[in-house]
């Protein structure tokens, strides 16, 4: 189990791959990304930012090493087939950089909390905590699902109410510290191929209906959230909101997945600054779960347009599938 760092009351839980299938179903789930989904976008991930303001953190030859890779990253223009390669090869530069210093979890923990409050926290998106607020409403599970580590994450997912992280985690031994250099397949649960590995495992058994990201890499959120598993009864039609994506990514996401482009599954929200327009494309999409799920009655009663009677609250319940979740009246 990973430790949870102390910053208020709300501790969200930062998971492996082998926790998927044990996570809560007593909601539908939505999975987002961060780095440039909810944070603002731009040049540097939050891995580099974070590296940037504090020197102090790993070694000091290693992450001069990291740092190249984030110059790569920025003056290569890295395309969406070498994203994972690269976004891997720095999270093993990362582990590489902590593990040489001996320093545990914990330690890294307090500093990504200290510089969240000092200069991170300005990198979230005016529209992330609104649209996270509104899914809340709508009695929506939350994860984010990352490439950034889970140290630097983890104050993200405090602040915007996440209770649930799945990250690029360096691996640490019982006590915490960074016990090797290499980032293992199943730990690495950022990159692209792992995200749609820990979506189509959250589908299994429970309901997957909304999806966030900003580039190609999420797809992997996209598909497992805007199709129903034939496996499993108890998941959902969902949709998946690209945010403010580059002019490349949005044709490639066309081309890649342009068939739910074109029949409203996936909507663009084109602005990081216009809140009200965030959240009236996410509220879009939540009505629309409930339309094409057949629980209108439910959407009218979550938003207190009448009070069903008991027999129209029996009558909508024998008509929904067997999820139970919160989602019930």
């Amino acid at each position: 189990m990973y430790p949870e760092n102390v910053m208020g009351d709300f501790k969200p839980r930062l998971h492996k791959m082998g926790d998927i299938r044990s996570l809560p179903k007593n909601r539908p789930w939505l999975v987002s990304d961060l780095d440039g989904t909810l944070t603002r976008g731009g040049q540097k991930l939050l891995m580099e930012a974070f590296v940037e303001a504090n020197p102090e953190v790993g070694n000091s030859v290693i992450r001069n090493k990291l740092c190249e890779l984030f110059r790569e990253w920025h003056d290569e223009k890295i395309t969406p087939e070498k994203y994972d390669a690269h976004l891997a090869a720095m999270g093993n530069r990362w582990s590489e950089m902590l593990y040489a210093a001996k320093m545990t979890r914990t330690n890294v923990m307090e500093t990504a909390g200290n510089w969240f409050r000092k200069d991170g926290h300005k990198k979230i998106k005016p529209c992330a905590i609104p649209m996270m607020t509104e899914a809340d409403k709508f009695r929506f599970n939350r994860m984010l699902l990352t490439g950034a580590p889970g140290e630097i994450a983890y104050p993200f997912a405090v602040e915007m109410k996440f209770p649930h992280v799945v990250a690029m985690m360096a691996p640490v031994n019982g006590k915490g510290a960074y016990c090797d250099s290499e980032i293992f397949t199943d730990e690495n649960t950022g990159v692209q191929a792992m995200k749609t590995d820990v979506c189509v495992e959250l589908v299994k058994n429970k309901a997957l209906a909304l999806g966030l990201g900003d580039t190609l890499s999420d797809a992997g959120i996209a598909l497992p959230a805007i199709e129903k598993s034939h496996a499993n009864p108890d998941d959902l039609f969902g949709r998946f909101l690209l945010m403010n994506p580059r002019p490349d990514v949005e044709q490639a996401m066309r081309t890649a997945l342009g068939m739910y482009t074109r029949r409203g599954a996936i909507k663009i929200i084109r602005s990081d600054d216009d809140v009200e327009h965030a959240k009236n494309t996410l509220r879009q999409a939540i009505y629309e779960v409930f339309h094409y799920n057949h629980k209108m009655d439910l959407y009218y009663e979550m938003i207190g347009v009448r009070r069903l009677s008991d027999q129209e609250i029996e009558e909508a319940k024998a008509r929904r599938n067997a999820l139970e979740n919160e989602w019930q009246i």
